[in-house]
């Protein structure tokens, strides 16, 4: 007698923060625009600040991704009229920064590099967005550069002639002796695992079982200890004004 057998397939969903985090820092905004929060059609907002009104910021991490800046605004009840703009920064390149963020990632951080050209949006934030934005950033800290330092090419606007750019409070993720610089959260996971205490601490062969216990708050701390303490963190190099 054959006897036909019921299996059950069991389907487990990423939740979408894990997602989110694993796609870390998101598509950067690819050409100028007026965040306005209807999707890539955005139009400028009537009664928004002029340009000389506003404070220009350069982001080269999630904040130059359009989803990231409209949550952060909505959240904090601003107004979401921001004049977005690519950019090159020259003398600048992007690492990791030597924390892991409240999403269970490793975000990115500045860090001087006299060849280097980083891709970012230069945003141009009124005062209330601004200081939105400042709240969202508890692991940085917003410095003034000089154009003539680091020099901006922006695409369909003019370059500020100073700038703000947010910098990592712990420093930069060192590896090898030198900045880590910004991958893939996975990729990012791979390298980790050449650390053993790491390995003995999380599941690195999982990306995302890693950031489930990346989101966990006493593991943010253990590890910022760690990266600083193992000397896995080193100064960011960038000259700038507070």
């Amino acid at each position: 007698m054959i006897v036909a057998m019921r299996t059950s397939t069991r389907t487990t969903t990423t939740p979408p923060g894990v997602v989110r985090a694993l796609a870390y820092p998101g598509r950067l905004i690819q050409r100028p625009e007026i965040l306005g929060g209807h999707g890539d059609d955005d139009t400028a907002p009537d009664g928004g600040a002029p340009l000389a009104d506003r404070v220009p910021v350069v982001a080269i991490g999630s904040n130059a991704n359009r989803t990231t800046l409209r949550r952060k605004l909505i959240s904090a009840g601003v107004r979401l009229d921001v004049p977005l703009f690519p950019v090159l920064v020259g003398g600048v390149a992007v690492a990791h920064s030597a924390h892991v963020s409240l999403g269970g990632y490793v975000a990115a951080a500045p860090v001087a590099d006299p060849r280097g050209v980083a891709r970012g949006v230069l945003a141009w934030f009124d005062a209330s967005q601004v200081r939105a934005l400042d709240a969202s950033e508890p692991n940085y800290v917003r410095g003034l550069a000089d154009a003539d330092r680091y020099p901006l090419t922006v695409v369909g606007g003019l370059a500020a002639p100073r700038f703000w750019i947010y910098r990592s409070v712990p420093g930069v993720l060192t590896l090898d002796g030198r900045p880590a610089r910004l991958r893939s959260q996975a990729a990012l996971h791979a390298t980790l695992r050449l650390d053993a205490a790491l390995r003995a601490r999380l599941p690195l062969h999982d990306a995302v079982a890693t950031v489930m216990a990346l989101r966990r708050r006493h593991t943010q701390a253990w590890l910022r200890r760690h990266w600083a303490d193992s000397g896995q963190s080193s100064a960011d190099g960038l000259t700038l004004a507070t």
